[in-house]
């Protein structure tokens, strides 16, 4: 399991022009670095880091990014380039395999990726997670509507604070810990997983299989399936090799800080 659990965000060159967004993939380039160290059990904030990052292909943002984001151009032009600041990112990373980078989508992790292998160095060997589906997966689990929201409509799925500087790198990332702190929180376990939790850890340390919820819960293939995966997501249980028995995850300690 790695232990350095990373939400992140970034800010990116974007363009209104919808003929220019066709090529968009291909032209984006980083300006902004956002990233919250989080503690895998607690999910507090143990350390942030934030950097804006100059763009070398289009130095000069769009007016629509400027709106965007609220980054001033005099401000990218006063930052170091992604080839200096990478190393700053990684260093403050720490051992890349050992790090859970969470982001809200794919396209954070992405971005890094392309842009760390365009400098000819291998592509960060870091655990991608795309919290959007596991926000998702957590409505489904406890019957909320969220209608393909975005980060700042999930936060208000789940009453957390709203976010004061959306489009900001460290801002988003702070509200994609919000995600996960609460999404990950065992004190929001839907009913029918708090009781197969109560029977695991009853079982423990023997194995539960979808056979013992059924005879000592009554609970159907459906609810175990989703009560094993809701418990799987906040790291409580690990599944054994036969794809069904489920038995509680041994956390490795801490790293003194």
């Amino acid at each position: 399991m790695p232990l350095k659990l990373i939400a992140g965000d970034l800010e990116a060159t974007c363009w209104e022009d919808p003929a220019r967004r066709l090529t968009q993939e291909e032209e984006t380039e980083i300006i902004e670095i956002g990233a919250v160290e989080l503690c895998p059990l607690t999910y507090q904030t143990l350390d942030t880091f934030q950097s804006l990052v100059r763009p070398v292909r289009h130095p000069t943002l769009s007016d629509y990014c400027l709106d965007l984001t609220g980054i001033l151009q005099e401000e990218v032009d006063a930052a170091s380039i992604f080839e200096e600041v990478w190393p700053r990112f990684r260093a403050w990373l720490g051992d890349l395999e050992q790090v859970a980078f969470c982001a809200w989508g794919g396209f954070d992790d992405h971005q890094l990726q392309q842009q760390v292998e365009a400098l000819g160095e291998p592509a960060p060997g870091w655990s991608p997670t795309n919290i959007r589906v596991e926000f998702n997966a957590w409505c489904r689990d406890h019957g909320q509507d969220h209608h393909r929201v975005g980060l700042a409509g999930a936060l208000e799925v789940l009453g957390s604070p709203p976010l004061t500087h959306a489009h900001r790198a460290l801002h988003d990332a702070k509200g994609v810990g919000q995600v996960i702190a609460w999404v990950r929180n065992r004190e929001n376990l839907s009913a029918p997983t708090q009781a197969l939790w109560g029977l695991i850890q009853e079982r423990a340390p023997a194995t539960t299989h979808r056979g013992h919820a059924r005879a000592h819960l009554a609970m159907d293939k459906g609810a175990f399936t989703r009560a094993r995966r809701e418990l799987m997501r906040v790291g409580l249980v690990e599944q054994l090799g036969d794809g069904q028995g489920v038995q509680p995850r041994t956390i490795p300690d801490l790293p003194v800080r």
